[in-house]
């Protein structure tokens, strides 16, 4: 899921359109810092020189070669280019399994949205660990 970034707007049409719908891969220079898109290229409607501000994993920055940049685990703290959207927390996990030249599509949503999925990703998860605690204590594995 895709949240709306500080300069999205500044995209022009068919660049929007693009980073809703269409198809990047994960480009072979991808590392634990960022994960580099390649596709097609997106272009802001005038050029815009920024300072740097601060930056969280998940954040999707537009560098002038118009190929988007996804920032992971080991992400800056602050960035210079246009921060175009935020890759919702439940979904970065996802990301970073992603291999060179695997497809990647983003599909806009809301932050209420982000948060309940991370919320029943949370329960699915605490009700995982439950039934594995269960199961090691049934076969003797874990005392009580």
């Amino acid at each position: 899921m895709l949240l709306s970034g500080s300069h999205e707007a500044q995209l022009d049409a068919a660049s929007r359109q693009q980073l809703g719908t269409g198809t990047f891969r994960v480009g072979s220079a991808s590392n634990r810092t960022a994960s580099r898109l390649d596709g097609a290229r997106l272009q802001l409607r005038a050029p815009q020189e920024l300072i740097s501000e601060a930056t969280l994993p998940g954040t999707v920055q537009l560098p002038p070669s118009g190929q988007p940049i996804v920032l992971m685990a080991e992400a800056p703290v602050t960035g210079g280019y246009p921060r175009i959207g935020q890759v919702a927390a439940v979904d970065l996990p996802r990301l970073a399994q992603r291999r060179p030249g695997d497809p990647v599509c983003f599909r806009h949503g809301t932050l209420a949205q982000a948060a309940d999925r991370l919320r029943r990703r949370d329960q699915a998860l605490d009700t995982l660990c439950r039934q594995i605690e269960q199961r090691l204590q049934h076969d003797g594995f874990l005392t009580a």
